[in-house]
């Protein structure tokens, strides 16, 4: 995505799978990290994590990313069994190549060393679970032969002579000579699946861990097995990376921890513990080494920094959603922005690279996430977070805390819930009706609707707009706990699917499914803008004000944000391709900058006076 208007983007964590591993790359001068999110590949400075790049050419779950030696080319291959080589370097990332290794998942890639071969390794319904292939036009260079079940993890020999080295679920690891490559022998150490095989920087050793808790050297020229290193894992060990001077290993493993280990005298010298707390979502799934950076990766896709002289703790992570955002708030009053995916996960965001998990209750759940199923909504009301999702239940966090700290049951599944700014009283949306909440309790209710509730607004503590399945926003007056329906606003054609009061109270924009935003003026509920708002092209997902009041955001599934001004109802800055597969959400920071998400897992921040006419 390349746009004038795009400030900072950050992408998704990496996507991860109980009971398995993953393999994440590092850039071989730069200080950055390489992994699948979704149908991204995402790249991410670990010195600068406002640095971050977001690859959209797949069309399918990105599983595997690495960089060449060189540093100027990346491969990547996704669970369709294609793999893109495309330029690092240029920047408009232009594709060298676009091949099809086989016919299932790519689990794993490796480059030669002169970056102009590669090895991919995966899963497919055929004979084919490896391939090497030129880098340039996809001609295979030999035949890597031999396993009878997926295969989880390869790697290229650095020097000369060249090697290949694999390991699959079949508990064997393959050793083939080349170029051409053919097998010149199996060792079958393992009594489980392969996890991960990696070669020295030097090549002249080469390292594999698996499931049976097992790390075995090999030499790296003829591929024989030189001895074990006892690493004292309690759990599967999942990936295994060396460090730059080919000295020591790092692993990781289901027991939640990683461990640093002499690869020579097989001490384990440094023993990093994930959390004071270990619960699943620590299960550690992929390491890196390169330079002075230690990195690894948490079951809940957290990415850890580690340092010898703090191994009782990461010194840093980077947070972010594994699933599709689907809501999301900007709070005003602390400056912070919330977001929640389809998997129950909320994340607080102070910035771009600033952000903090909103942990649930259940500490079985693999990503802490906050609801047992999709976040339907998300706003602050009285100095608290609040959230909805479809566990039938809205959670309270006061706003800077990391855990939730009460739950309170809803009358069905929501939709939606909102908050006048800095306001007491939140309302709630469900398949059944409306709920009025403040104080941390339900203070009203509306049920046996005539209609079925899409969207919510709330103005102050006096008025409520919910949109319906009938076409209609339904105006409801509040007093106390009661709502008393005051007029019904007829003029759109599809489900009401966004609502917002603006700043000043009074007008009420609205999105509908049949791709029209509306606003209307609050009391008479007239027209100030209809029927000339229709660039969408699907259904509104969201609408937000400018503090002015005359700017106006709608986030649309058609991917692009639109900016529509009040005053200027015929002129609009659009802000196309802002979201792969959908824009699910957009909130003004203040009259020039905004925060937008999308099914993507992707979070983008905008500034509309990049471009010196639209300030």
């Amino acid at each position: 995505l390349s746009s004038p208007y795009l400030e900072h983007t950050v992408g998704g964590a990496p996507v991860t799978t109980r009971g398995a591993g993953i393999h994440i790359g590092m850039h071989p001068r730069e200080p950055k990290v390489i992994y699948g999110s979704g149908k991204n590949v995402v790249v991410r400075n670990l010195e600068n994590p406002t640095d971050t790049f977001v690859y959209r050419g797949h069309n399918a779950n990105v599983t595997a990313a690495k960089f060449s030696t060189s540093g100027y080319w990346v491969a990547s291959g996704d669970a369709t069994g294609r793999v893109r080589v495309w330029s690092w370097d240029n920047p408009e990332h232009i594709l060298k190549l676009e091949t099809i290794v086989f016919s299932g998942e790519v689990k794993d890639l490796a480059w030669d060393k002169e970056s102009k071969r590669i090895v991919a390794v995966g899963d497919a319904s055929g004979q084919t679970l490896a391939k090497c292939f030129v880098w340039d036009t996809g001609s295979a260079v030999g035949q890597l032969v031999g396993h009878s079940k997926r295969v989880l993890t390869c790697d290229y020999r650095p020097e000369r002579p060249f090697r290949i080295a694999t390991g699959a679920e079949d508990m064997l690891v393959k050793f083939y000579n080349g170029p051409p490559f053919q097998l010149d022998h199996t060792n079958s150490g393992h009594s489980n699946f392969v996890n991960s095989v990696r070669f020295s920087p030097d090549g002249s050793r080469l390292v594999s861990v698996g499931t049976d808790k097992k790390v075995i050297m090999y030499d790296g020229r003829s591929g024989e097995p030189t001895g074990e290193l006892a690493t004292g894992h309690a759990g599967s060990i999942y990936d295994v990376a060396w460090s730059p001077e080919g000295t020591h290993i790092l692993t990781c493993s289901s027991d939640k921890t990683c461990r640093v280990t002499d690869a020579t005298s097989g001490e384990v010298e440094v023993t990093f513990a994930l959390s004071p707390d270990p619960q699943v979502s620590d299960f550690q799934v992929a390491v890196a080494w390169a330079g002075p950076h230690m990195i690894s990766v948490s079951l809940d896709g957290s990415i850890n920094f580690l340092d010898r002289g703090s191994p009782g703790a990461p010194v840093n992570q980077l947070v972010g959603h594994q699933a599709a955002i689907v809501a999301l708030h900007h709070d005003a009053v602390s400056g912070c922005t919330f977001t929640g995916s389809n998997d129950g996960t909320v994340i607080q965001w102070r910035g771009p690279g600033d952000a903090v998990r909103i942990a649930g209750t259940d500490k079985r759940h693999v990503a802490k996430a906050a609801h047992g199923g999709k976040v339907a909504g998300v706003t602050t009301v009285g100095g608290q977070l609040m959230t909805v999702g479809w566990d039938d239940a809205a959670r309270l966090a006061l706003v800077g805390e990391s855990a939730m700290s009460a739950s309170l049951p809803l009358g069905g599944q929501p939709v939606g819930v909102a908050c006048a700014p800095a306001g007491a009283l939140a309302a709630v949306a469900t398949n059944n009706g409306v709920q009025l909440i403040s104080g941390g309790a339900i203070v009203g209710e509306l049920s046996g609707l005539a209609y079925t509730p899409t969207s919510v607004a709330v103005w102050g503590a006096e008025e409520v707009a919910v949109g319906g399945s009938d076409s209609k926003i339904h105006i409801y007056a509040v007093d106390g706990a009661t709502l008393t329906e005051t007029a019904a606003v007829e003029g759109h054609r599809g489900q009401v699917t966004a609502l917002a009061y603006s700043p000043a109270g009074d007008m009420l924009a609205a999105g509908d499914s049949n791709r029209e935003v509306n606003v209307w003026v609050r009391g008479s509920w007239e027209g100030r803008v209809r029927g000339l708002w229709q660039n969408h092209t699907t259904r509104i997902t969201a609408v937000a004000w400018a503090p002015s009041g005359d700017r106006l955001v709608s986030s649309s599934l058609d991917e692009n944000l639109i900016v529509w001004s009040v005053s200027a109802p015929r002129t609009k800055i659009q802000l196309p391709f802002a979201h792969k597969d959908g824009a699910t959400g957009v909130a003004f920071i203040d009259e020039d900058h905004l925060v937008s998400c999308g099914m993507d897992s992707v979070l983008a921040w905008w500034n509309l006076a990049a471009v010196p006419e639209h300030k």
